[in-house]
């Protein structure tokens, strides 16, 4: 039989206390008193804290006792930043200061049940009770008007039981994504970057940049990327930040034609994140010209050994020494095509990414299921919710 939970607000199931003092320069990691610090529940913990891994020598004013949740009661961030909670089932630790404690002491409500709602379904709720401008707080009068579904205790814990489940499993998949990335920097290392091949300029295996001005053709739709379209963590482009315009609106710099598998490199203010590769669905798109167009001749260069080897760091760490200009710092397209890169025969630069698309296929697959374990433990949570969960 399915039941439908009843709402009750925070305040009528726990006690809510507040921590007090300690500071960063009180943590001594020889310290006989564990202790947790505000600003420790954004870096460090998450929904539950399985170790408390600061100590001070100070002596506590407030005590944590099994049950409790943690929630900041300050941030300079915004109101999802403060938006978050963190359960210790643990007594005894130091709380200090700008701390809201939710004492359940696990009657009413399971602490990790608590800890779970409020960092994922009840988080906007959470948020919508932050104050202030520069400084954001959160007291614990208003975290206690908050109403969450309160189902029997062994039903939380039954939802409790299944939500640590997978995040153990999510943590086990965080941990292969991170194993693979290392391995894959690695193989760059010593495949690209160590590389003991001659050293050729990128200007030697490339063509020449196409110029087209879409002005000709006014009533032409094109599309038309410019820095903001940049995701500088994966070289690659932000698709809805890319701008479809007529021919007649372009802005007077879009002057650069782009082919799938070419590299955009930004001139103006450079940095080591700028570039990226250009996907088949924006081969023909036009660039602005704060950009160096990289156009992989195909009889001297493997595309994809050149997107690896331009992005890897060797062309921009060329690259930056040679910006000019406090106000307004810039490279020339010169300045980037008489960067040199290692070029090895085609038949090594073919293995060496044979070798890169295979660790990239299995990042994807986990990334995949980081997607699945993810749409997993929100519906466990929405379920829980709504009662889906027979008593």
């Amino acid at each position: 039989m399915k039941n439908k939970w009843p709402m009750v607000k925070i305040s009528k199931m726990a006690l809510i206390l507040r921590g007090s003092g300690l500071s960063k320069k009180d943590i001594d990691l020889s310290g006989s008193n564990k202790c947790i610090l505000y600003g420790q529940l954004y870096t460090l913990y998450g929904p539950v804290i399985e170790e408390v891994e600061s100590r001070t020598n100070v002596e506590g004013k407030m005590f944590s006792v099994i049950g409790d949740v943690l929630v900041p009661g300050t941030t300079t961030a915004d109101a999802m930043g403060i938006a978050v909670s963190s359960a210790v089932n643990e007594k005894g630790v130091i709380i200090g200061g700008d701390i809201n404690i939710i004492r359940t002491e696990n009657r009413q409500i399971n602490s990790k049940f608590l800890s779970y709602l409020l960092n994922q379904p009840y988080k906007n709720q959470l948020a919508q009770h932050a104050r202030g401008t520069n400084i954001i707080h959160l007291s614990g009068k208003d975290i206690g008007k908050i109403k969450i579904p309160v189902p029997p205790l062994k039903i939380q814990q039954k939802i409790v039981e299944r939500l640590d489940a997978i995040k153990k499993a999510q943590e086990l998949n965080a941990l292969q994504i991170s194993k693979t990335d290392e391995l894959f920097e690695s193989i760059v290392k010593r495949n690209i970057i160590d590389n003991k091949s001659k050293q050729v300029l990128i200007n030697d295996v490339c063509l020449k940049q196409e110029f087209y001005n879409p002005e000709n053709s006014p009533d032409k739709e094109f599309i038309y990327i410019d820095i903001s379209a940049i995701n500088s963590s994966s070289y690659s482009i932000i698709t809805d930040k890319i701008k479809r315009i007529k021919g007649a609106d372009a802005p007077s710099r879009a002057r650069k034609k782009i082919s799938a598998g070419d590299i955009i490199f930004s001139t103006v203010r450079p940095n080591l994140k700028r570039i990226a590769e250009i996907p088949e669905d924006l081969d023909g798109a036009i660039v602005s010209t704060g950009f160096t167009v990289l156009k992989p001749d195909d009889e001297k260069v493997n595309r994809k050994y050149f997107s690896l080897t331009t992005c890897s760091g060797i062309t921009t760490k060329q690259v930056l020494p040679r910006i000019r200009g406090a106000n307004y710092p810039a490279v020339t397209d010169k300045d980037i095509f008489e960067t040199k890169i290692p070029l090895p025969p085609l038949p090594e630069q073919q293995k060496i990414v044979s070798k890169l698309n295979t660790i990239q296929d299995y990042k994807k697959l986990l990334l995949k299921q980081k997607n699945l374990l993810q749409e997993l433990f929100d519906s466990v949570l929405q379920k829980s919710m709504k009662g889906e969960f027979e008593k």
